[in-house]
């Protein structure tokens, strides 16, 4: 029974020692994230400024230039596909509405008509 409560003290401290460490680099990490997050660039100039240090350092930056968009057409720049789609049930629940309208304009009329007479 002593051999398994040293055994069982002896793991407690190994995970206790693991937990640490792993906190320890946890936090390490997390200070990285900070600093990274509180150097960037917050306004237009600084980012330009870091974009043309960035391509002096490290060469060509072809993600900011404006390929991507030459090379999509128009339909994908604007979303014409969706903006059709979104159209066309738009003017169907209008046209729902009107149809709806008229049938209910002509039905009191109808009543109208036959309470008048």
């Amino acid at each position: 029974k002593q051999w398994y409560q040293r055994r069982v003290r002896a793991r407690v401290q190994e995970l206790s020692q693991e937990m640490i460490v792993k906190r320890q680099e946890f936090v390490r990490n997390m200070d990285k994230a900070v600093e990274i997050v509180t150097q960037g660039p917050t306004s237009a100039e600084a980012v330009i400024l870091f974009h043309v240090e960035h391509m002096a350092k490290h060469g060509n930056l072809d993600y900011l230039s404006n390929k991507v968009i030459a090379k999509q057409g128009i339909r994908e720049i604007y979303n014409l596909d969706l903006l059709a789609v979104v159209v066309v049930v738009l003017c169907a629940v209008i046209g729902a509405l009107c149809a709806a309208c008229v049938r209910i304009c002509r039905c009191c009329r109808v009543r109208i008509k036959a309470k008048t007479e």
